[in-house]
């Protein structure tokens, strides 16, 4: 097989058979934003429907220095019900990455609503922060079923492993808005029997109250006891009730697969959309020109075709089909 290295010369640096080339202006780098002390974004409703109460959760990094301790959410002029989950911070102690959850109280179809964010001193919660007893009290489990060719049946239930993790289970957010909780464990059978080869991971993502969850499921073919494909049907349930069902999965060595499920309410057909050019002054994106237009946001579409098999269950991986 044969490999060509293809060059790119700016043009403002090219000269031609040793001759001086016209005069060739290169475009500037749009300049990085001014520094601040606030931060812009946007959610925008992309469903048919009003909505009242939906929780939105996004990632946010943070320009050394800016924001010393914490974040206060504002829309309209208003600051806004938040939680904010600091994940890194710079060696000055401020933030450099977090996580927010806000409640949005009401946005129409189509309507977008602008952020804020300033900085905020760092307070304690006033409310307490969503335990695993406020979910479990209204009902929740969410349980994979996985029958093997043999006829074995092996389950393993979201809501027995939070019981089993006491008060204390491993948290990724933690709060009185939402509280995530990280859970693992491995199917058995009806006498216990531990699964040799898969792991389920359960990522529960309950919001105020308790009364609505999205929840991760992963299940894996990770372990070392066996290097090759295994084959099962399995279905997955949440509060008793079947969401999905995949029969004939052929899950390959060393691989997972992961789907996203709501419990208690349907999933908010929001989109967020952060500042680019806060993003590029933070350095987590290259300093694009912003006068560019952009396509308007629209709904995943997880069935775009492209080249080659799908996978299946385990869809394309880490490969996007298409991109804007």
């Amino acid at each position: 097989m044969r490999f060509r290295l293809i060059l790119l010369v700016p043009l403002c640096l090219l000269t031609l058979f040793g001759s001086a080339a016209a005069p060739f202006a290169c475009a500037a780098a749009p300049p990085l934003r001014d520094a601040g002390t606030s931060l812009k974004g946007s959610v925008f409703n992309m469903g048919a429907g009003t909505l009242r109460s939906a929780p939105v959760t996004f990632g946010q990094p943070f320009r050394q220095g800016d924001f010393p301790q914490s974040v206060r959410v504002s829309a309209l002029g208003e600051a806004q019900p938040a939680q904010v989950d600091a994940k890194r911070r710079y060696a000055d102690g401020s933030l450099r990455f977090a996580v927010i959850t806000a409640m949005l109280d009401e946005l129409a179809p189509s309507q977008t609503l602008q952020l804020q964010l300033t900085p905020a001193a760092a307070t304690a919660d006033a409310a307490a922060a969503i335990a695993p007893s406020d979910l479990l009290k209204h009902g929740f489990d969410a349980v994979v079923t996985i029958q093997f060719p043999d006829g074995t049946v092996r389950t393993v239930s979201a809501r027995r492993l939070l019981e089993q993790a006491g008060r204390q289970p491993r948290t990724w957010l933690q709060g009185p808005l939402a509280t995530e909780w990280l859970l693992v464990g491995v199917p058995e059978d009806e006498q216990g029997n531990p699964d040799e080869d898969l792991c389920v991971r359960f990522q529960v993502r309950a919001f105020q109250g308790g009364e609505s969850a999205r929840v991760s499921v992963i299940v894996e073919n990770c372990w070392d006891t066996w290097a090759g494909n295994i084959r099962y049907d399995v279905a997955v349930s949440l509060g008793g009730r079947e969401v999905f069902r995949q029969a004939a999965v052929d899950h390959r060595s060393l691989s997972r697969w992961r789907k996203v499920f709501w419990w208690g309410r349907e999933e908010p057909p929001v989109h967020v959309a952060h500042d680019l050019g806060d993003l590029a002054a933070t350095g987590a994106l290259p300093n694009y020109d912003r006068d560019l237009p952009t396509p308007p946001p629209s709904p995943r579409e997880d069935d775009l075709s492209r080249d080659g098999p799908q996978w299946d269950i385990l869809g394309r991986g880490p490969l996007t089909a298409y991109m804007p």
